[in-house]
């Protein structure tokens, strides 16, 4: 009896420690999130459900979205027939429709292409809510849609209905005919024609053949829980139950963490996925408890994939949680800020060494900080050159040369001598020679690896060196910075290699791997380069053209690269077998998350690498990293006939095409599995053979499985292709494929042929037309020539008659101008003359003597300008403005205070050009004489001159009694002077390619009274040859 309260307290002991896990693992798995930005339609997803398409549908606030094959995200932009609004439950049928629960119940089938058939029509359907990470939608095997609701009664979870033919019907009463239960959680069992149905009371029931039965648990129900590959388990308060056909096996017990879950998904090596309270996404098999580092929104629902991979829908998007692949320590996991190295001691210890934080070591998946070493070599400052010897014996390498520390997993040692000043970064066990070598930028120290002594100095060329590797011939290879050296390893003689394009073709050399075929592979500041001795190859120099920092084996057939923006591996099997190129390259998109690797890197005992950069440091089993570099099928598929529809597949050799084939679909290769981050990106140039641009250049990237070339014209063409990135190893060569697009009937060469040797007919038989015709044309030629002879002759002398007679009538039309432009200056108006001498008499009367001196005065200048100009027709601007200003000033001594005149002369109007003699005068003359004479008030004449487009511009204006009535009251007018005016104008038309132009335009149309008159001449006229003459004669 005294021994049961013992026995009790040991089963209580034993079962609550049981209860824990064996370890909580601390290292982060990398992960991809997706939000709004990425396409999704709304960041708050409630249900994740995969098809066995290997599609996956996502459930939104605002609509459906799903990820293809293609690992392409398709939303209601892409394809908007997908239902849109709240979205809140999914199933997949037995013949793969997708059931969508939300305001109405859709039913979705896709097919190729995305041809999406939806089917609504479902009478009774109550839109129903879904609890958090449960179900209360699915389909079973009989293709009957199950959910937990009544018939017309929304948002209830009580009671069972079926879908069937389009009606729902209510079935709780046939299923639980004691009671009506609230539901839990609900699921389809196919394989076990079940249906799986958890309630609220705790329990877990199966209706199968018609018969409901108790499934017997320990605790009470939580979750019923589907793996990826179709087993169903049952998750309650204490343990993880497998459900089998007649009955639930113990899985596993549950730990604390997990009974405080909402949310659960469980893999097909029976983990189980849930989120903590903390909101880290962790999962437990039974064993351990991992904690991937992954932090998200409050979780909604959990799923995992067929290849193992977690998907976490939040209320803040979805987190894809790699857990195949790499994974990383950061901060939280102990990482420190420019952790440069990793490497490994003889006991296991994983040892980072790090610039400002010293030395750290791997201890329970943590890491923590050692300064054990500091006694031995105060200093926390170390660079990326940790190096290893071959019995497992680690050298640390100071910031600036203060010395190396020597550690055998026990104890610290400084080397002798080592304190140079310097950074030492190149090492090289030479074991045979028993001798560490290591590299300064000035010297080399050469150490006895057993003693540690510091056996010899040779100087070497000034320069930073940054690896120490021996060739197939014995001679060690110092890599540096601008330049590198050689070593036989005997002399002290040292043979530089500068950059140079034929001896050393790169600045720096960072990393060089001698391979197990002797040749040696450089990582540089200009990609990567391959020496065989006799000469340097750049390698894939499309894709590794820029700074590489390290080249390690991976495995014995690869070879990695790290750069600064992810990690390169090429298949070197492959590059010796065929020369061909294959690489797979992984960055943020596949996993790997770092930036920047560093010289640092390591494989450990348990054949794992570790690789520091900038911002965390990566982890990845070698075996995992293996098992990622599937050869990726690229290059063509098909091509496609985008008229006709016609597929073809047999792309080998040249293809033709018919002209109305010339819009074309290129189909690509692609993976079978898709990974739905990283898709395979093309680029491609499609260059013209027959027509050869030498500037064509390669297309963007293509991140879809399609090329599209339209309205190709005909001839050949060379399309190339080259893969930039793909989900595992990949032939880096551009694919070529050439094909011809034939020319129209009409532009192929037998029809040109036709039609030339038709042309070559016609001219024959033209020809010979033309000969027979010939002989009788030759003697109507000769009597022709004699008879165009004669009249060449009567010709010639019309010629000179007509000649003669032009230049007697363009005399006489000058003389007919002239006598005309004389008779108008003799026919000054007596009416003027007479008015102005009364107003001159008037003015005697009063005494004005000096007045009519001065009016007398300009009235003689104007007939002087008549006697002394009478032989021409034309004289200059300045003249025509004098005799204008004079002409006006005598009519106002007639009208006095009645006429006002104003001459506005625009700046650059030249007055030495040549116009018709009193042109001015004459529009002057008329614009007072039948416009402001019958006006008894008066009125002001206009005179404007200004420069158009290399013409003169004369306006005359006045605001008299305007057109019509100028004409009832018009006693003394001819008409003469507008009319020789126009003649003048004619003759100068005939010698200037600018032609003179008058009109007139009466101003009482619209309403301002007045007459305007304007003419264009030509600036500088060319004059008829008589004026010139009479000019010269002048």
């Amino acid at each position: 009896m005294r021994c049961r309260p013992f026995l009790l307290c040991c089963t209580f002991l034993l079962s609550w420690v049981s209860s824990l896990p064996a370890h909580v693992y601390a290292q982060r798995y990398a992960e991809q999130r997706y939000s709004i930005a990425e396409g999704l339609d709304n960041v708050r997803v409630y249900f994740l459900q995969a098809d066995p398409a290997g599609r996956i549908w996502v459930a939104t606030d605002w609509g459906l979205d799903f990820f293809d094959r293609e690992h392409q995200l398709i939303n209601s932009r892409k394809l908007p027939q997908l239902p849109q609004g709240l979205i809140n439950d999914l199933a997949i049928g037995p013949d793969s429709s997708v059931w969508v629960a939300g305001t109405k119940l859709y039913r979705l089938r896709l097919s190729a292409g995305l041809k999406l058939r939806i089917d609504t029509t479902v009478v009774g359907y109550a839109p129903h809510f879904n609890r958090i990470g449960t179900s209360f939608l699915t389909v079973d095997h009989q293709n009957r849609v199950w959910f937990a609701g009544l018939p017309d009664q929304p948002f209830t979870d009580k009671g069972l209905s079926i879908l069937q033919n389009g009606r729902v019907k209510n079935v709780t009463a046939r299923v639980f005919p004691k009671q009506a239960p609230s539901i839990l959680d609900l699921r389809a069992d196919w394989a076990n024609r079940r249906v799986l149905i958890a309630t609220k009371d705790g329990n877990l029931w199966q209706w199968r053949d018609e018969t409901l039965s108790r499934i017997s648990l320990e605790g009470k129900i939580r979750r019923i829980l589907q793996g990826p590959t179709g087993l169903f388990y049952a998750l309650t308060d204490v343990a993880l139950y497998r459900l089998k056909t007649g009955a639930a096996e113990r899985v596993f017990q549950i730990p604390a963490m997990m009974q405080t879950a909402e949310v659960f998904a469980i893999s097909s090596r029976e983990e189980v996925a849930f989120a903590s309270a903390n909101r880290h996404i962790c999962w437990f098999d039974g064993r351990r408890l991992v904690d991937s580092g992954v932090s998200t929104a409050p979780v909604r629902s959990l799923l995992f994939d067929r290849q193992g991979d977690l998907w976490v829908g939040s209320t803040d998007g979805i987190s894809w949680v790699l857990r195949t692949g790499w994974r990383y320590f950061d901060a939280s996991g102990g990482w420190s800020d420019e952790t440069v190295s990793a490497t490994e001691d003889r006991r296991g210890t994983i040892w980072f060494a790090s610039r400002g934080t010293g030395l750290s070591r791997l201890s329970e998946d943590r890491i923590v900080r050692d300064d054990t070493y500091f006694r031995t070599l105060p200093s926390n400052d170390f660079i990326a050159a940790t190096n290893r010897d071959t019995d497992g014996n680690l050298i640390f390498s100071t910031v600036g040369g203060k010395g190396l520390l020597w550690f055998d997993g026990q104890h610290y040692r400084k080397l002798p001598g080592s304190d140079q000043g310097t950074n030492v970064r190149g090492f090289y066990d030479d074991v045979t020679q028993n001798r560490y070598l290591f590299a300064t930028s000035k010297k080399l120290l050469i150490y006895n690896r057993r003693t540690l002594e510091l056996e010899k100095v040779m100087p070497l060329p000034t320069t930073g060196y940054y690896d120490i590797e021996k060739d197939k011939m014995g001679r060690f290879w110092l890599g540096g910075q601008g330049s590198s050296a050689i070593w036989d390893g005997k002399s002290e003689q040292v043979k530089t290699l500068t950059y140079s394009p034929e001896t050393l073709p790169v600045w720096m050399i960072f990393d060089i791997y001698r391979d197990k075929r002797g040749n040696l592979w450089l990582a540089t500041d200009q990609g990567l380069w391959f020496y065989d001795y006799k000469r340097f190859r750049q390698i894939v120099p499309m894709q590794l053209k820029r700074v590489l920092h390290f080249c390690q084996p991976l495995g014995t057939s690869y070879l990695m690269v790290g750069a600064i923006e992810g990690l390169y591996v090429l298949d070197v099997d492959r590059f010796y077998e065929n020369g061909q190129e294959w690489l797979a390259w992984f960055d943020q998109r596949n996993g790997f998350g770092g930036q920047g690797i560093s010289h640092g890197c390591f494989r450990d005992s348990q054949h794992r690498w570790w690789m520091p950069t900038h911002d965390r440091m990566m982890m990845i089993p070698e075996k995992e990293l293996l098992g990622l570099l599937k050869t990726v099928p690229t290059g063509l598929r098909s091509i496609r006939d985008l008229r006709t529809g016609k597929r073809y597949t047999n792309l080998s050799g040249k293809m033709r095409f018919n002209p109305d084939q010339n819009d074309l679909e290129i189909q690509l290769q692609e993976p079978q599995n898709h990974n739905l981050f990283a898709n395979s990106v093309y680029s491609y140039r499609l260059e013209r053979l027959d027509d050869p641009q030498p500037d064509t250049e390669w297309s963007e990237p293509v991140h879809s499985s399609t090329i599209f070339l339209k309205n190709l014209s005909d001839g050949r063409y060379r399309l190339a292709l080259r893969v930039l990135r793909a989900n595992g190893l990949w032939n880096t060569s551009p694919v070529v494929q050439e094909f011809q697009i034939a020319p129209p009937w009409w532009s192929t060469g037998w029809f040109r042929m036709l039609a030339l040797l038709a042309v070559f007919g016609c001219g024959f038989f033209f020809v010979l037309r033309q000969v027979r015709t010939q002989a009788q044309r030759q003697q109507e030629i000769l009597r022709a020539k004699q008879r165009v002879t004669e009249l060449e002759l009567e010709a010639a002398n019309r010629q000179n008659i007509e000649v003669q007679m032009s230049r007697e009538l363009a005399e006489a039309s000058r003389e007919r101008a002239l006598l005309e432009v004389r008779a108008i200056t003799n026919q000054i108006d007596p009416h003027f003359v007479s008015n102005f001498l009364t107003a001159v008499q008037s003015m005697l009367y009063r005494q004005e003597s000096e007045m009519v001196v001065r009016y007398l005065a300009k009235f003689g200048s104007i007939f002087r300008h008549k006697l002394l100009s009478r032989s021409q027709v034309f004289w200059s601007l300045g003249e025509e403005l004098d005799f204008v200003s004079t002409y006006l000033d005598l009519e106002k001594v007639r009208f006095r205070q009645r006429v006002q005149s104003v001459i506005d002369v625009k700046p650059g109007v030249p007055l030495d050009t040549t116009i018709p003699k009193m042109l001015i005068q004459g529009y002057v003359s008329n614009a007072i004489k039948h416009g402001l004479e019958n006006k008894p008030q008066g009125g002001t004449v206009w005179l404007t001159l200004e420069v158009q487009d290399d013409f003169l511009h004369v306006t005359v204006e006045d605001d008299g009694v305007g057109l019509e009535k100028a004409r009832q009251y018009r006693r003394r007018s001819t008409g003469r002077g507008l009319v020789i005016n126009q003649a003048l104008f004619d003759q100068l038309n005939q010698y200037n390619a600018m032609k003179s132009r008058q009109f007139h335009t009466d101003l009482n149309e619209n309403g301002s009274g007045g007459l305007r008159v304007e003419a264009y001449l030509p600036l500088y006229p060319v004059l008829p040859p008589e004026e010139v003459v009479a000019e010269a004669k002048a």
